[in-house]
């Protein structure tokens, strides 16, 4: 796993990396003139060092306990000459110090990106890279956790059988596992934990796919690194495109056969799920549904959550378990109502505070957000939440969707609008990703659905719905049927009716509060 992990970051930054089990050090150096000279003068400075380091009386002694290799990883080329001189200088000064020595060099360095042409084509090509490493994947999922600041993602409950579910997958003849449930119920941490069971178990590689890059990117297969059965992870990605792509390089012909996908989606109604229910890709699809936690898991996720925080210190561990019990129960046993139950606790040390069903939390929450905002009014904030949810993926480097927000929002100003996005982040109310974290998005999608229906949606408690388009909505409709009959089509569509939709700017006071839907989203 030694050269997995070093491969997976650019040499030219990198100071010292061990091996996973402790026994190599990898010591990079850059050499601007490419010189071997250079290097080998370097590893009998990096001898004295070490010699050093490995006497009991130093600081680091104990760093230096478990290795057995010492490995210089430089820019430089190294000729028959300098091997020699490798052999000659530099092998017996760490043979003294009970250490084997080698060097990775440019032609090594080279050998192993072949093998990595993604990392190739992300780390010095300038592109964004395909896949990502699973921690690399966990980070960014602990980053955009909303509700709970904690330094781990915490214990994982209450899936054995869906991750043994997943390995009885591998073992199939599916191309594709389409992991599904409502919003909220997990899906994200399945995948990220079931891919970590399967990933230590040595047999399979796991990526997961940078959905948002793949989709825009049309050369990423040009990427793929083959040799090895591969196990891809795709989270709910926004339409069939990518799946398509997919399926036809992984169609069971070729070098790609021993690849499988895993896909997680929301909505029934995804266009992902129609893709895969067609008669041609169906009988290649194993469906996996996820339901709410079992009772005994849900109590023990949010004992755990409860004790890993602030009233972990203050409060007994017989209040904790009851509290536990009565948190998982009242939110149906859903991860997400239940993390963001316990952040509403947390802050108010009182579960009779707390609200009592989902839909009285996400409001709360919201409250809390805008609450938080002292520098821009409560309204604009509000509206500046509404079209971040309705636009999607938003581009703030994009100057037409900043003045959308900067119009829709009431704050007039661009600077003023990007100033507050960027206080949302910070506050994560808001995500960002992408290059130079240019795309935000209201996250997660439970509370911008539930901002939508709050938004577009009255509930009228009749009829075959119960639900009908709010004012607001209805002026929306009005203004992009304007657009669409003003002439391209494509203006049409959610994120190029911008331009238009700038043209007609609507004040926080002039817009309707719609009563709450009458039922979490």
């Amino acid at each position: 796993r030694d050269t997995q992990a070093f491969q997976a970051l650019d040499p030219e930054l990198l100071a010292c990396l061990g091996s996973s089990d402790g026994t190599i050090v990898y010591q990079a150096k850059f050499h601007a003139n490419g010189s071997a000279s250079a290097a080998i003068a370097d590893a009998k400075k990096e001898a004295e060092k070490i010699r050093r380091y490995r006497d009991p009386t130093h600081s680091r002694h104990s760093q230096w306990l478990g290795v057995k290799i010492w490995r210089l990883v430089t820019n430089s080329t190294f000729n028959p000459a300098n091997r020699d001189s490798w052999d000659k200088d530099v092998v017996p000064l760490f043979a003294a110090l009970g250490l084997d020595v080698d060097y990775w060099e440019r032609a090594t360095l080279d050998g192993h990106l072949d093998q990595q042409p993604d990392i190739a084509r992300s780390f010095f090509g300038g592109e964004t890279r395909a896949f990502l490493t699973l921690p690399e994947a966990r980070s960014v999922y602990l980053e955009a956790e909303p509700f709970l600041s904690r330094s781990s993602t915490g214990e994982f409950f209450g899936r054995h059988d869906e991750i043994q579910s997943v390995r009885e997958f591998l073992n199939s003849e599916s191309l594709f596992l389409l992991v599904h449930g409502p919003g909220g119920v997990g899906k994200t941490r399945l995948l990220l934990e079931a891919g970590e069971t399967l990933a230590a178990e040595g047999e399979w590689r796991v990526l997961w796919a940078n959905v948002a890059s793949m989709t825009m990117n049309g050369s990423w297969f040009l990427g793929i690194p083959v040799a090895r059965q591969t196990l891809l992870l795709v989270d709910e990605p926004e339409d069939e495109t990518l799946l398509r792509v997919l399926s036809e390089q992984f169609s069971g012909r070729g070098r790609t056969t021993r690849w499988k996908i895993a896909v997680a989606v929301r909505s029934p109604k995804s266009p992902v799920v129609r893709f895969l229910s067609a008669p041609r890709i169906q009988r290649r699809v194993t469906q996996l549904p996820l339901a709410a936690l079992p009772s005994s898991a849900a109590t023990a996720m949010c004992s755990d959550l409860l004790g890993s925080g602030p009233l972990g210190a203050t409060t007994s561990t017989q209040w904790r378990s009851s509290t536990a019990r009565a948190v998982a129960e009242r939110f149906s046993r859903f991860p997400i109502w239940m993390t963001l139950a316990i952040h509403l606790l947390e802050s108010h040390g009182d579960l009779a505070k707390v609200p009592a069903t989902a839909e009285g939390l996400a409001d709360e929450y919201l409250e809390e957000i805008v609450r938080l905002q002292t520098r821009t009014s409560a309204a604009a904030v509000l509206q500046l939440l509404r079209w971040t949810a309705l636009l999607g993926p938003a581009d703030r480097e994009d100057e037409s969707t900043v003045q959308v927000l900067a119009d829709r929002s009431g704050v007039g100003d661009p600077a003023h609008a990007l100033q507050l996005v960027a206080e949302l982040v910070e506050r994560r109310a808001l995500t960002q990703r992408g290059a130079r974290n240019r795309i935000v998005e209201l996250k997660p999608d439970v509370v911008r659905d539930h901002v939508l229906l709050r938004w577009l949606t009255v509930p009228t408690g009749a009829g075959d719905t119960a639900w009908t388009p709010s004012a607001d909505a209805t002026d929306l409709i009005d203004t992009i049927r304007t657009a669409g009959a003003g002439g391209s089509r494509r203006r049409m569509c959610r994120r190029r009716a911008i331009p238009c939709l700038s043209t007609r700017p609507r004040t926080p006071a002039a817009t309707a509060q719609s009563p709450g839907p009458s039922r979490p989203s």
